[in-house]
């Protein structure tokens, strides 16, 4: 069993035990025993997010500001995306989604990130995100009820959060800029987070997952020099296309390419013949253990490219210097760390972003809900209630698309 799935059971086994152990503590909220939410209130966080709200009240006041700009930004940008990709996504069934599921799950429609680095990354970004609605809020004065762990379950606890619970009440009351501030906090800290790592690793990490037959990867190490640790070592065909050139060249799945036309994969020169292949052209493709002659075909999409017939995924290597210098394990710890770090980079700038849809409960709808309240508080929830209703269902079209 692959070591990541290990961990991850140890961690969901820790967190069965937890409520087992303390379920007196715990508060259900949702269609128990199926679907739920646990809740565990603890004073959690609620020092570190009242020291620096008493010390530093204005710079984290301009800080909500400039998040509550950001936030209504990204709820315009994220609001046209949706629409844009949804409309193409008709227009085209065959685009990927605008939205899809994050699970530790390989399958149709789901955005597949492997369970360890799944888990720990949304530890770090709930904690972030709900830091950020709480230190914002006592700068401004807003009480906080308490705070404490969540866990999200499907019969069985599987993913970890955190919680923090102003006091809704006195928020309510409070003047517009107030509330918006709160309510921005979370994603706009999210999206603080991904540029901060960008900003102190380097901006060649994002690049580093998934890997590319473009180019070698790169990590910046901790004397902020680059090190380049992994390279191309070969494409492993997982698919080969019935009635392909491939096929009738004799490609089987499971074989291991190396080269095209006596040039090796690692070679820039390698994906130029690929992006030029013309139909009707005669190519020897090697593998680790035959070399092939084949005819192209015609793309169907395009007559005037060639087409071989293969599905293929890259397989990589650390470099000869990356060993030398780090040894195996420490090769392996660093991409670890860099691979961990790049998971945190993309889920926290999507989350943060997916937090600022206007939809009913999500921050973005929080947002929306104030703004309507201030400029037509007698239609306020009229609105807000349709304006939901409709990314609601496009959410749903497009989660659903995936699967079909």
């Amino acid at each position: 069993m692959d070591i990541q799935i290990i961990i991850s059971l140890i961690i969901v086994i820790g967190m069965i035990l937890f409520l087992v152990y303390d379920r007196k503590k715990i508060q259900i909220h949702g269609w128990f025993p199926i679907f739920y939410l646990a809740l565990y209130k603890t004073t959690f966080g609620l020092q570190a997010m009242e020291v620096p709200a008493k010390k530093f009240p204005r710079i984290l006041q301009i800080i909500g500001v400039i998040g509550v700009i950001t936030g209504i930004t990204g709820m315009i940008y994220i609001s046209y995306e949706i629409i844009r990709t949804t409309i193409q996504l008709f227009l085209q069934p065959t685009l990927a989604p605008g939205v899809m599921l994050v699970l530790p799950i390989k399958a149709k429609g789901i955005f597949y990130v492997p369970p360890l680095y799944l888990l720990i990354s949304l530890i770090v970004i709930v904690l972030v995100h709900e830091y950020g609605h709480g230190v914002i809020a006592r700068a401004r004065n807003v009480p906080i009820l308490g705070s404490g762990f969540a866990f999200i379950a499907l019969i069985i606890p599987i993913i970890p959060a955190a919680f923090v619970e102003p006091d809704e009440k006195k928020l309510s009351k409070r003047e517009p800029i107030t509330q918006l501030s709160v309510s921005a906090a979370g994603p706009f800290f999210n999206i603080l987070l991904s540029l901060l790592i960008i900003f102190l690793l380097g901006f060649e990490l994002p690049g580093l997952i998934p890997h590319t037959i473009t180019e070698k990867t790169a990590l910046y190490d901790l004397g902020g020099r680059t090190t380049e640790m992994l390279t191309l070592t070969d494409l492993t065909i997982t698919g080969v296309t019935t009635g392909s050139p491939a096929e009738q060249g004799g490609i089987t799945i499971g074989e291991q390419l190396t080269k095209i036309n006596g040039v090796p994969i690692e070679n820039k020169e390698f994906t130029t013949i690929l992006s030029t292949l013309q139909p009707e052209q005669t190519i020897t493709i090697t593998t680790k253990t035959k070399e092939h002659t084949i005819t192209t075909g015609k793309r169907q999409d395009d007559a005037t490219r060639g087409w071989i017939g293969v599905q293929f995924e890259p397989t990589t290597g650390f470099t000869t210097e990356t060993i030398q210098k780090y040894g195996e394990t420490g090769s392996n710890a660093l991409l670890s760390i860099a691979t961990l770090f790049t998971w945190i980079i993309l889920l926290s700038l999507g989350i943060g972003l997916f937090n600022l849809l206007p939809i009913g409960p999500l921050d973005g709808g929080r947002i929306l809900k104030t703004i309507l309240e201030t400029i037509t508080p007698n239609n306020a929830l009229k609105i807000h209630y349709y304006i939901s209703a409709f990314f609601f269902v496009i959410i749903v079209a497009n989660i659903v698309a995936g699967f079909v």
